[in-house]
């Protein structure tokens, strides 16, 4: 759990000015294609009709993502198998935060508010990634009748 907090604050003080840029230009490109009208309005923002929108660190939930990585490490893995498996982990839940970014920009274009374009695809998100943790993780549960939370009579 120390090792996820170290990594949250580390990802938080990083710049990830590439990450950024990557997800600038897929946001743009996908847009584009769905039809919607946005450009580049600088290195990390995007210009729709009526708004600028600056992608910050948390835009590309690296934090999130980093944060979980302790959680799901297995310590009987290779070091081919924990990188091979960290970078899956890493590439498909960036190209779901990329689908998330794409969902609420869509919503806000055709009319939806702010708060409910960007909320609703960040909360699903982030519920997929809990989720995912809990699944992958390396969790052990010592004794399983103390934490249940339905007992059945036997």
């Amino acid at each position: 759990m120390v090792l996820s907090i170290i990594a949250v604050i580390g990802a938080l003080e990083v710049n990830w000015i590439w990450l950024r840029e990557i997800h600038v230009h897929l946001l743009i490109f996908l847009l584009n294609l769905s039809h919607i009208p946005v450009y580049s309005s600088g290195k990390f923002a995007l210009a729709m009709t009526h708004v600028k929108i600056i992608l910050t660190t948390p835009c590309t939930s690296v934090e999130a993502v980093l944060g979980a990585l302790p959680l799901i490490w297995n310590k009987r893995w290779s070091f081919f198998e924990t990188i091979s498996k960290f970078a899956i982990f890493f590439l498909v839940f960036e190209f779901l935060n990329i689908l998330r970014i794409f969902l609420g920009l869509v919503f806000f274009a055709k009319g939806t508010s702010w708060f409910y374009s960007h909320e609703i695809p960040s909360g699903l998100f982030y519920f997929l990634l809990l989720r995912w943790t809990l699944h992958t993780g390396n969790w052990v549960i010592r004794d399983p009748k103390k934490y249940r939370l339905l007992t059945i009579p036997e």
